[in-house]
């Protein structure tokens, strides 16, 4: 199957057109240096800083709820072979919307925003 459709070239087109437009469009709301996808093609992640330009659990947390309003949940990264132009553009849009709110959280603060807990690391020596 991997061979017959080609799936390794499959999915590092599409993580490397997630990349490109998910990091053009963070340029085009001026935050690129407060979100990004990193990483090879083939596995990126993202990353969300504060005003300061540091790693921020409270701008995750925006992230990941304004995604999850906007029809994508997407904690990490895992690209699929199912995914498609159509979850691709479903994506896309999600992060336009995002974004837009992220902006103005670095402006305003994001916990005017938040409308639930702060996210936490995995691995962490309390709760």
């Amino acid at each position: 199957f991997l061979k017959k459709n080609n799936v390794i070239k499959k999915n590092w087109n599409y993580g490397s057109e997630l990349k490109e437009k998910c990091n053009q469009i963070s340029k085009d709301h001026g935050m690129i240096d407060n979100f990004k996808l990193l990483g090879p093609a083939g596995s990126p992640y993202y990353i969300c800083l504060d005003d300061k330009k540091k790693p921020s659990l409270e701008f995750r947390t925006l992230f990941l709820q304004e995604m999850i309003k906007n029809g994508v949940f997407m904690p990490w990264i895992a690209i699929s072979f199912r995914h498609s132009k159509n979850e691709l553009k479903k994506t896309i849009q999600a992060l336009d919307k995002a974004l837009f709110v992220y902006k103005k959280a670095l402006k305003l603060g994001p916990k005017k925003f938040i409308r639930g807990p702060i996210v936490k690391p995995v691995f962490r020596k309390f709760n």
